[in-house]
């Protein structure tokens, strides 16, 4: 599995451009999808480490699946503007 560590440089850019952080996250997400079926695929489930594993996975995207929906709009509406 190709896993890519996101930099330093990746972050402060997704702080600052909301289509980048939602690109990052999205990536993320599938990456998290990819392995937890990989696991799933892999693992008894009845076992209870790659069972904790995949419940923790699951929440985790979840998270990511939430905080996309939610910054969709604001991606579509471009980054909010100052008050006058």
């Amino acid at each position: 599995m190709n896993h890519h560590v996101v930099t330093d440089q990746e972050l402060a850019l997704a702080r600052r451009d909301p289509a980048f952080r939602q690109q990052l996250i999205a990536s993320n997400l599938d990456h998290l999808l990819v392995a937890l079926a990989r696991l799933r695929a892999t693992e008894g489930v009845n076992d209870p480490v790659p069972a904790k594993q995949l419940r923790e996975g699951a929440q985790l995207a979840v998270k990511l699946a939430d905080i996309l929906k939610k910054s969709d709009g604001l991606v579509a509406s471009g980054p909010p503007q100052p008050l006058r």
